[in-house]
């Protein structure tokens, strides 16, 4: 087995587990020497060689393994603990099921020990060996792997006695994030719609709007109820995708100053959309607000300040659809004020009329039925939010898709600043387009 380090395969052969690049004091991790054509048999179904094993990691957490600093840790620990090739390979071995996700983080010592071909009067080294793995190998990596501190400390060592490096997570912004992913996923017979349409649901997950079940349910949904109509394999394979990308990057709405003021210098004189703009865009115009303001007065006077005729209100706007005799103000209005006093998700996930009124609204768009089994589900989460915002807001008071989206963004900005987080990320600001954009749009 210890000269066995051209076999980089990952798996089990007549029940004895591989070797995975020998580790001895004059042999390298990296570079990677060249593999003889002639010597290397087909993948056995059930294997993995090393390099498709590496390839699921994050690129960070790949070139990690694959350094030269990290052999020469491993080296130091082997040659003072004195262990043999085979206890070198079985230790790398180990390390790597961690990596992989093949053993918890937490199993690791006793995993270690199970492997290893030593006696009781072993274990002391082994408990030294598994110290100085978690101290100087994992440590490194514990945004990737969790919880190390806490496994050191539990076996005895202390993280004031080992380096504090860490490999630095990626930052960058949710958009740039969900535009990665997509391009990476390779859509069949993508379109700009559908393309624009995966990444807003791509971002919602990132920004954890929804969970991977709801994330898979909307990939699969038809593409007239806001879905991709992807097969479970593929919408399953997409969330496997964002999950990877999600355990070792930070995102972020904009790249903080301290990490990007050099990468961002350049780039701030020639951005056509500064936040300040994007804050105006926002507010709208003076007129647009005067108008905003008059309509809520009105509405105030019409319906007594009383939050139960407010209510009414808007359910009988809603209800009646009576194209002509809306106005779009009176509308926002309303919905602005349900949200300043608190009111909006307790009327949605109280109220039954709003679920009958939104079921008649969809009938009469001809929506698709599932369009609205969200209100069955969750009836003031985001997922029902954001319907019942497009709804409202596009299909009864009759806003563009911009002015729509730019209200949407409003209305759950107010939820936010009320503790109400989870409805991040709805709303989004298109800088190629100077406008603001539903991130999962209704068609």
């Amino acid at each position: 087995m210890a000269n066995d380090s051209d076999k980089l395969t990952v798996g089990t052969d007549n029940g004895q587990k591989s070797a995975v690049i020998s580790v001895g004091s004059d042999v390298s991790v990296a570079p990677v020497q060249p593999i003889e054509t002639d010597t290397v048999s087909e993948p056995e179904e059930g294997r993995f060689t090393f390099f498709e094993m590496l390839s699921t990691l994050p690129e960070p957490v790949q070139s990690y393994l694959l350094s030269a600093e990290l052999d020469k840790v491993r080296i130091t620990i082997f040659d003072r603990l004195n262990l043999s090739l085979d206890d070198r390979d079985i230790a790398l071995y180990t390390e790597l099921e961690v990596f992989f996700g093949d053993v918890d983080l937490i199993d690791y010592p006793d995993e270690l020990w199970t492997n290893l071909p030593w006696e009781e009067k072993d274990k002391p080294q082994a408990q030294e060996l598994v110290r100085e793995t978690v101290g100087r190998i994992f440590m490194p990596a514990r945004s990737f792997l969790g919880k190390v501190a806490e496994l050191l400390e539990e076996i005895g060592g202390q993280v004031g006695d080992y380096p504090t490096n860490q490999i630095e997570s990626r930052i960058i912004t949710y958009n740039q994030a969900a535009q990665e992913i997509a391009v990476e996923i390779n859509l069949p017979r993508p379109n700009e719609a559908s393309l624009r349409r995966l990444q807003g649901i791509i971002e919602s997950r990132l920004r954890g709007v929804r969970s991977d079940a709801d994330t898979v349910g909307m990939l699969v949904k038809p593409t007239k109820t806001g879905g991709l109509e992807l097969s479970t394999e593929d919408a399953d394979r997409i969330v496997a995708l964002i999950s990877r990308e999600m355990k070792w990057t930070n995102f972020v709405d904009q790249l903080p100053d301290s990490a990007a003021a050099a990468k961002t210098e350049d780039l701030a004189a020639e951005l056509k959309y500064p936040p300040e703009k994007i804050k105006q865009l926002l507010a709208g115009t003076p007129e647009e607000q005067k108008v905003l303001a008059l309509s809520a007065e009105h509405l105030n006077q019409f319906t007594k300040e009383n939050d139960g005729q407010l209510k009414d209100w808007l359910h009988d706007v809603i209800y009646n659809l009576v194209d002509g005799r809306v106005e779009p103000w009176d509308v926002v209005a309303a919905l602005m004020l349900l949200t300043k006093r608190g009111l909006l998700l307790d009327t949605l996930s109280k109220d039954l009329r709003f679920g009958q009124a939104i079921r008649t609204f969809s009938e009469e768009k001809g929506y698709d039925r599932q369009f609205i089994d969200v209100f069955k589900m969750q009836p003031s989460g985001p997922q029902a939010v954001n319907v019942f915002l497009q709804m409202v807001l596009r299909g009864v008071a009759g806003l563009s898709d911009g002015d729509a989206a730019r209200y949407g963004l409003r209305i759950t900005n107010m939820l936010k600043k009320s503790g109400q987080a989870q409805f991040s990320g709805l709303v989004a600001f298109d800088l190629d387009e100077g406008k603001f954009v539903w991130t999962e749009p209704m068609d």
